[in-house]
């Protein structure tokens, strides 16, 4: 078998992570580091996004402390998945410590941790966390209104939906899939015509589900 390199690993494990073959992926790490190859930050990334689709919190635990007895330099990109594998394996106590440790935060970051929040039913403190965060991208936007509203609390939703229209922020085919499911659960017709409305001046291409949020919202 030909000698295959760092490059050539990590290509391996993270299209196998990609198609989601995460045991497959997560068995060409093991192999790769039998043949003694050292992962870098996008190898270790891949696996650590295998270990979420998982739920392999022991495996990621080891990767985790790999991490660290090696001295690998962290990346945002690298800590926010070691952050989201935290959250999505529940194991919200490491998740809180590593985001309040990271030095630099981005839009993933914020809507990881706003997302777990939400879906562990800390409202409040996810929209404290939401208004105390300097980003206000249309990803965060649409994940705490997205989020209220999964969880019942639809004219909170639509009260920062409104704020989202004032601060400017243009809303994506997320956003108005979004909307439109909350007015139907509000039962508000006529806001949902507007909506309907504000999508056709947009410009944005009508499918899939925004099409369907659509067809519910005049059902």
């Amino acid at each position: 078998m030909p000698h295959r390199d760092v490059r050539t690993w990590t290509i391996l494990v993270s299209t196998f992570a990609r198609v989601g073959s995460n045991g497959a992926a997560l068995e060409l790490f093991k192999n790769m580091r039998n043949e003694g190859i050292k992962p870098n930050q996008f190898t270790l990334s891949s696996v650590l996004k295998c270990c979420s689709s998982l739920s392999e919190l022991k495996v990621g635990k080891g990767v985790h402390g790999w991490i660290l007895r090696n001295g690998v330099v962290f990346d945002v990109i690298l800590e926010n998945a070691l952050f989201y594998f935290y959250v999505k394996c529940e194991d919200f106590g490491s998740a809180k410590w590593l985001f309040e440790s990271m030095e630099e935060k981005n839009s993933v970051t914020w809507n990881i941790m706003i997302g777990a929040y939400l879906d562990t039913g800390n409202v409040d403190k996810a929209v404290d966390l939401f208004r105390r965060q300097g980003l206000k991208g249309v990803s965060i936007w649409n994940t705490i209104i997205n989020g209220l509203m999964r969880n019942g609390f639809e004219r909170i939703a639509l009260k920062l939906l409104y704020e989202m229209v004032k601060d400017g922020t243009l809303f994506n085919e997320v956003t108005f899939s979004i909307a439109l499911v909350l007015v139907s659960l509000l039962k508000d017709l006529e806001l949902g015509k507007q909506i309907h409305g504000r999508v056709l001046l947009s410009g944005i291409h009508v499918d899939g589900f925004l099409r369907n949020s659509l067809i519910d919202m005049y059902c």
